[in-house]
């Protein structure tokens, strides 16, 4: 008995729209980036898919660390006089100068029938606002401004559904650093002892607002220029972190004559794991409270000095 080929037509057109129908999203992006890339248990994208450039054409792989060098800092001072002092207050602004993302997919031509969506963060954990879908053959710009780590993220959008999510680091800003050239005059005498708030007018004090955490401060300071007999050489150097202990450096101290010696300016100080918040670094006569020691100061001059400070994310 023969069989009606229409019927024969139909079975066969069912089965292939059913393999269709249940064929996997994620076969082109293996078919793209290969199996190991994918993770099928949380559809991520596991592997370095991304590839792009820095605003200026600098060509990156995964990350790359950028060092923001502020312009030198540069405080004109007078000498107080024999009582001390000269100390004043100046915040030091972190850059905001931005970077343009431009950012594709490494096998973009093997990606025809997805969309993607876009965006950028600074918490891999935490997915960022996305763009509107486009073609996933196509690139995706933003731009990001200030220190900090910055990922790229991208949904694949198979029939108007997001199949897989990639987040990759595209560049870390890292580090930012100030110079600054400046003076102060500590005076203490052993005795009578000064009263306890007496540094503040004998110190510089810099702030700088932290806008992120787990952030690395180093200070140091340093004699200025060529020793000249009628200078001090005797500062310390303290750092208020936020919401933290004060960590304090203090070398040399006070002498009869006044101390001579350039290197009693040499002061370091490194906090790591900084919260968010406002951060102050003070050069000159370190705080007997915050520093629980006792100091004395008998600077023949103002102290010239340069003050390096580098914050690390």
């Amino acid at each position: 008995m023969s069989r009606p080929v229409g019927l024969v037509f139909v079975l066969v057109a069912a089965v292939f729209a059913g393999c269709l129908q249940d064929s996997d999203p994620l076969d082109g992006l293996r078919a793209a980036f290969g199996d190991a890339a994918i993770d099928p248990n949380n559809h991520t994208v596991t592997a370095h898919v991304l590839e792009g450039q820095l605003q200026g054409g600098a060509e990156w792989t995964k990350s790359t660390n950028v060092s923001v060098d502020v312009p030198k800092i540069t405080i004109p001072k007078s000498d107080p006089g024999p009582q001390g002092g000269g100390g004043t207050t100046q915040a030091l602004e972190i850059p905001s100068s931005s970077q343009t993302v431009s950012v594709r997919f490494v096998q973009a031509g093997k990606l025809a029938g997805y969309d993607a969506a876009w965006g950028t963060t600074r918490d891999p954990k935490s997915l960022p606002d996305w763009s509107s879908p486009q073609d996933a053959t196509q690139s995706f710009s933003a731009s990001v401004s200030g220190p900090g780590p910055v990922f790229v993220a991208a949904q694949f959008i198979k029939d108007g559904k997001v199949v897989a999510t990639v987040v990759q680091p595209y560049v870390a800003i890292v580090s930012v650093h100030w110079t600054i050239e400046s003076a102060v005059r500590p005076m203490r005498a052993q005795d009578p002892a000064p009263p306890p708030d007496n540094y503040d007018a004998m110190s510089d004090k810099f702030t700088i607002d932290l806008d992120s955490a787990n952030v690395t401060v180093l200070a140091e300071t340093k004699y200025r220029g060529t020793y000249v007999p009628s200078s001090g050489t005797d500062v310390d150097l303290e750092v208020d972190p936020p919401g933290g202990k004060t960590v304090c450096s203090g070398t040399g101290g006070a002498s009869s004559p006044a101390p001579v010696d350039p290197e009693q300016s040499k002061e370091k100080v490194l906090i790591s794991g900084l919260n968010a918040g406002s951060l102050r670094i003070l050069v000159g006569a370190g705080d007997e409270a915050k520093c629980a020691t006792t100091f004395f100061y008998n600077n023949a001059g103002m102290v010239p000095y340069t003050l390096d400070v580098t914050l690390s994310y």
